[in-house]
């Protein structure tokens, strides 16, 4: 059994889930924070994976999620495909057919895409399959009267500048003043699964970019995973590691008191791209390229100011991954809004979580111990 796919099965049993996807697929799971290294040596799936025959040229970090799409997309798990025994998984393995006509249909997608959308990811596995093995063939009767086609604009929408748009949400959490004198965050409440399985959960977060998070299962079990700015680690009852640096991304992201700030460091490259729907409310949609394959899009309240939805996509070879984060139930504190509602979503339904925060206490002593990784000696336990 992986290191990966160990801590992804630990974490599934405890329901912790920290603005992460801890995927499990063909080679183990990576967080929702594992994102594509802004690395152009990094190493291609085939060069770090046995019997690799369509995918040649993924990069190593994209084929979790890449297998999670496949999977989600037909509504399926590892075992449809994949061969799994007492000593366990045996990814490279070809025994079942279903594995070599999903080489079939991946090589059909990218193929149909390079011949004929000049090489964008116009279709996808999710495009026919929509959750089932078998994509409909037949059309569903009834089906409901065409409506009568609108005629098309061609005026070209106006927005507010990406400066403008900053400055409103900026003014929405409490203005630089009152985010300025807050220099750390301790909110607790309750992580929910995708099952609804609730589990006591603390985040405490320091300035400028230290983040933990712990959900206790039970008496004495804990799972934690610890940013301290630079580098990240996960602990359970099973023992300690340190989290790759190609995963590290996503704390980058959360880490931050106020999203705001990560925002701004990507201004310079970002665009009001839409107006979008978020829960009934419209939403400005801004748009940066964080690498050559990953985008980040952030909804800003047109009405009220607030975040209220992140996403990173994550281009592959067989379709455009998107990973989400809503936040809702905003509410002052010191001076400043804070979300007490935090939800996340990816492709597999297994890695989401919401957290529902009861309190959040800001200024107050955090022990530099919550952002470390456990003892040696303790690890061994």
């Amino acid at each position: 059994m992986s290191r990966k796919f160990l801590v992804r099965s630990c974490i599934a049993t405890s329901s912790i889930l920290v603005f992460a996807t801890i995927m499990m697929s063909i080679t183990g799971r990576n967080p929702l924070h594992a994102r594509v290294p802004d690395k152009t040596d990094e190493q291609t799936v085939e060069q770090v994976r046995k019997n690799i025959q369509v995918l040649k040229g993924l990069p190593a970090s994209q084929l979790n999620m890449v297998m999670d799409y496949v999977a989600t997309s037909l509504g399926v798990r590892c075992q449809h495909c994949h061969v799994s025994d007492s000593s366990g998984w045996q990814y490279e393995k070809d025994d079942k057919q279903t594995k070599n006509t999903a080489r079939k249909m991946m090589q059909m997608v990218m193929d149909l895409n390079t011949k004929n959308f000049g090489g964008r990811t116009a279709v996808t596995c999710f495009t026919c399959h929509r959750g089932s093995t078998e994509p409909a063939k037949i059309i569903t009767l009834p089906q409901p009267s065409a409506k009568p086609r609108q005629e098309q604009t061609t005026a070209v929408p106006t927005f507010p500048s990406v400066d403008q748009i900053l400055g409103m949400y900026e003014k929405a959490l409490g203005g630089t003043d009152a985010m300025k004198k807050i220099t750390s965050r301790m909110s607790k409440g309750v992580s929910v699964d995708e099952q609804g399985r609730e589990a006591p959960v603390e985040v405490v977060q320091q300035a400028p970019n230290k983040y933990s998070a712990s959900v206790s299962v039970r008496e004495g079990m804990q799972f934690t995973r610890s940013f301290n700015g630079t580098n990240g680690w996960m602990n359970s009852p099973r023992g300690a590691r340190e989290i790759p640096t190609d995963e590290l991304d996503g704390f980058r992201r959360i880490a931050p008191l106020f999203p705001i700030s990560r925002i701004r460091e990507l201004s310079k490259t970002m665009q009001v791209s839409q107006i979008d729907a978020v829960n009934g409310a419209r939403a400005y949609v801004l748009a940066a390229p964080v690498s050559e394959n990953t985008t980040e899009r952030y909804y800003i309240d047109s009405a009220s100011g607030l975040l209220l939805r992140g996403v990173v996509v994550t281009q592959t070879m067989i379709g455009d991954i998107p990973e989400q984060i809503d936040y809702s139930n905003y509410r002052a504190v010191d001076g400043a809004m804070i979300p007490f509602t935090v939800r996340t979503a990816a492709v597999d339904p297994r890695d989401g979580s919401t957290y529902k925060f009861t309190s959040v206490e800001q200024n107050v002593p955090i022990d530099e111990k919550k952002f470390m990784m456990l003892e040696m000696k303790q690890r061994r336990r």
